[in-house]
């Protein structure tokens, strides 16, 4: 008798479920809008939720195993709320989503054998795997070009790492005219030796849409890393497999390169290989791995220094300890010596971006008065104020941990929670808004450390639970995933829709010369930028006279470029489309 009862409810939930997947998309109206309750017909949704439960619930009878209920439960659960996370702006709604999915996950390992033997055969393992660092690398490079193609990647910063790749190829300098509106080195301003590695792949075919698939590719392959941590922890094939899912499926890391080529990307798969040779014991791969870190950016030495820390206190054995002291030894030399050649030949660090927690000091007065006041870091870390577009703290919170199924702070090694520090420092203490946003570059650090911690804590939990809340951490970070990296991922679709006025503004933009000198409004500098002279117009503070001025009418702030270089003698219209909207000027005064 409990059993069928349980059998009843468990099919009449999934029966709310699958009549809720398979008749809100039909409706053309999002599930919160008051309207839906009138596009539902009453009558048709009862009939399809009643057959939806009578199909389930004989299923269930038929099948009589409780792992049917749990699976069925589950998939309808899931299919549901992805529709509904898709539809809706509200992150807390994914939240109240990720509640209920918590308590659906219990109830699914709650008993029987599901999760448990037997494993999954070799092939089927690599198979799966390599499909999703696929889907990763393929999803990221289509959106990516796509936004390329479709004049949606500005100068800053996307058209400087353009311009500056052009001229490794050349002269193996990494100089840009865009990024300080003169010629300067881009180390000047982030000391980044590690863009050498995608050269070669550049020098064979220059274009930024190289830049786009390296990145992607970059990062698809951290899967590999994390299937050799998952063997040296001693993971199961379906725990390596789970782990695998929830970092290519993790919201930050697709979300990241909506904001195009940067540096960062490089800290996720490089440290999480610096993770294996430290769990494998490697002097050499540890040392190696971590000089890559480093080259990244002048600041990536934090990571490894957090890292090293954690080594030299939880690691046995001596030499263990001695690999992560030189390691942190070797990035603590590193990070001094970079930040004083940058202080003394380039533009110095930007400190600025703690000036919640200074007045005009530099990274020592950060640390001093953090350590005077620690309740101001509490403070920092869960304000809600956030400006017009910003994303509020706790926001970032819950689209960054709870796609990590929480793992990162369930551990019994406090020693441990050394490795959610830089998420902490970089993330969430900084004022600078575009440090705790998913679409941008400052999450690939972190999310390499908190991932490792979450591996750490499951390994510890029993077999029940970690199989709970890694389910929970795969299905969370779907749901947040569908929330906003899916929403966004709409270049594809813009570049379908309007590719004849696309391919109109590039052949215009190709017919001024590679030698010339160009002015352009920042959306048309990525596609401008192989050439030595380039300025973005809207950034630029100097008045100067170029070859060629191109103006992107698609946007009202530019009407006034159009309107100044129209009605200037000394240039005159050599291309207008509306259709494009496009102007280009050539100067025939000089």
């Amino acid at each position: 008798m409990k059993r069928n009862a349980e059998k009843i409810t468990v099919s009449a939930f999934s029966a709310l479920f699958a009549a809720g997947a398979i008749l809100m998309p039909w409706t053309g109206v999002n599930f919160y809008d008051i309207s839906s309750y009138e596009a539902l017909s009453t009558v048709g949704y009862f009939a399809v939720l009643v057959a939806a439960f009578v199909l389930i619930y004989l299923g269930s009878r038929l099948v009589d195993r409780p792992e049917y209920d749990r699976v069925v439960l589950l998939t309808t659960f899931m299919i549901y709320a992805l529709i509904c996370a898709y539809q809706s702006n509200n992150v807390w709604f994914v939240a109240g989503e990720c509640a209920v999915l918590f308590g659906v996950c219990r109830y699914f390992f709650s008993s029987g054998s599901l999760g448990e033997k037997p494993g999954l055969p070799n092939k089927l393992f690599y198979v799966l795997v390599a499909a999703a660092g696929i889907y990763f690398a393929v999803f990221v490079s289509v959106e990516e070009v796509c936004r390329y193609l479709t004049f949606s990647t500005p100068t800053y910063d996307f058209g400087i790492f353009s311009q500056m790749f052009y001229n490794m190829r050349r002269s193996f300098s990494p100089e840009t005219t865009v990024e300080r509106d003169r010629l300067l080195s881009h180390f000047a301003v982030h000391f980044s030796p590690i863009y050498y590695l995608w050269l070669p792949f550049y020098a064979v075919f220059p274009s930024p849409v190289t830049l786009m698939v390296c990145q992607a590719v970059t990062l698809a392959s951290g899967v590999v890393p994390i299937i050799l941590i998952g063997k040296r922890l001693g993971f199961s094939k379906k725990s390596v497999l789970l782990f695998s899912l929830v970092y290519v499926f993790y919201p930050a890391l697709a979300g990241g390169t909506f904001y195009d080529v940067h540096e960062n990307k490089f800290l996720a798969p490089l440290l999480l290989w610096l993770i294996y040779f430290t769990e494998r014991g490697s002097i050499a791969g540890t040392l190696i791995f971590s000089l890559g870190v480093c080259l990244v950016k002048e600041d990536a030495p934090i990571y490894v220094i957090f890292l090293m820390l954690f080594v030299v206190i939880s690691k046995k054995g001596k030499r263990g300890r001695l690999t992560g002291l030189a390691a942190l030894g070797l990035s603590a030399v590193y990070f001094a010596v970079v930040i004083a050649l940058m202080n003394r030949f380039g533009l110095g660090i930007m400190s600025g971006r703690f000036s919640n927690f200074t007045e005009g000091g530099g990274l020592a007065d950060v640390v001093i008065n953090v350590v005077k006041n620690p309740a101001r870091v509490i403070y920092e870390i869960f304000s809600p104020e956030a400006g017009s577009g910003d994303v509020p703290k706790p926001v970032f919170i819950l689209q960054t941990l709870l796609p990590l199924g929480m793992l990162p702070f369930m551990g019994k090694r406090p020693e441990r929670l050394i490795l959610v520090m830089p998420y902490l420092l970089v993330n969430l203490m900084p004022s600078y808004v575009y440090q705790h946003n998913i679409f941008f570059q400052y999450t690939y650090g972190a999310f390499a450390l908190l991932l490792y911690a979450s591996m750490l804590n499951y390994k510890d939990m029993s077999p029940r639970a970690g199989r709970t809340v890694g389910v929970f951490a795969l299905c969370a970070s779907l749901l947040f995933t569908a929330n906003s990296v899916y929403k966004k991922a709409a270049y594809l679709d813009y570049y379908k829709a309007h590719g004849d006025e696309y391919r109109e503004m590039r052949e215009a933009l190709d017919e001024i010369p590679d030698e010339a000198s160009v002015f352009a409004t920042t959306f048309l500098c990525t596609e401008l930028s192989g050439r030595e002279e380039l300025y973005d117009l809207n950034m630029s503070r100097t008045e100067r006279r170029t070859d060629y001025v191109a103006v992107d009418l698609r946007y009202s702030e530019n009407d006034e470029f159009f309107k100044q270089y129209q009605n200037d003698p000394a240039y005159e219209v050599i291309y207008y489309s509306d259709q494009a909207k496009l102007a280009i000027f050539k100067l025939i005064e000089k």
